[in-house]
């Protein structure tokens, strides 16, 4: 199944094209295309939480970002067709 323009059925189909997506762009495109409700998570008082410089690892993988990615839509989609 292509996730550019398919509407899955149920949450298993759509579990497993999650994780068969091989870029960060292929994987909005099937957020998009079947109503994906996701939610930016913030904390109470993020207002007062100084801010900080990120880390950067030159050594972390080029996968990790799509990985966390998955991680999060996956749990959006368990949560929304729960």
């Amino acid at each position: 199944m292509d996730a550019n323009n398919c509407q899955y059925n149920n949450k298993a189909d759509l579990l497993r094209a999650v994780e068969n997506c091989k870029a960060i762009a292929e994987l909005f495109a099937l957020v998009k295309n079947n109503n994906i409700d996701m939610r930016m998570q913030t904390l109470c008082s993020a207002s007062n939480i100084p801010p900080r410089l990120l880390e950067y690892d030159s050594t972390a993988s080029l996968e990790d970002p799509l990985i966390r990615l998955k991680e999060v839509v996956t749990l959006a989609v368990e949560n929304q067709f729960g």
